[in-house]
């Protein structure tokens, strides 16, 4: 089987190469850059090595420079990996070609996500709402980030309270742009 240029290879056939278990492959919350219209979610893929072997594991340029965002928006989430060796609780970071690690060994591998389009005040705060609806935005980055007061209604379901998110939009468009961050 080739992979060719796929970076989004079916989990079953990583597995089925590669001496590896793929743990988790999930889209980043909060990683898209914030704007009327929200940059895309980079994704989070964490693999376990099942043999000791060399891993790749090398910085594309977007760990330091992220993906900006335009007309207001903001950046994208750059990318990254991680290293957890069995038996360590803690992970580091990574940026090298052919390290070693033993068999057990996690690795994190974070994809950068796209910048943001627009001022993420004027997004629609339905749109917000939905975004938190499906985890791709946090309740406190639709407040930070989009001015978007949320409450859950008597079913549990999450709401836009639009006097409050009015209310706050209008004082965070006092905030001059460079205190914001």
């Amino acid at each position: 089987m080739r992979q060719g240029d796929v970076r989004n290879a079916p989990i079953e056939a990583l597995e089925q190469r590669f001496p590896l278990i793929v743990e988790a492959r999930a889209l980043r919350q909060d990683s898209g850059g914030a704007g009327k219209f929200r940059g895309g979610l980079g994704v989070d893929i964490t693999l376990r090595g099942l043999v000791s072997g060399r891993w790749n594991m090398l910085a594309n340029g977007r760990d330091r420079f992220p993906p900006w965002g335009l007309h207001g928006g903001k950046p994208g989430g750059g990318s990254g990996h991680k290293v957890q060796l069995p038996g360590d609780p803690t992970w580091a970071g990574m940026n090298t070609s052919r390290h070693l690690l033993s068999a057990g060994a996690r690795v994190r591998t974070s994809t950068e996500s796209g910048g943001g389009w627009g001022s993420p005040l004027e997004r629609d705060p339905g749109r917000v709402a939905e975004d938190v609806r499906q985890d791709y935005v946090s309740i406190a980055a639709a407040r930070e980030e989009y001015g978007v007061v949320l409450t859950t209604d008597m079913v549990g379901d999450v709401v836009v309270d639009l006097v409050a998110t009015e209310a706050l939009r209008a004082q965070l468009r006092l905030i001059p742009a460079n205190q914001g961050n």
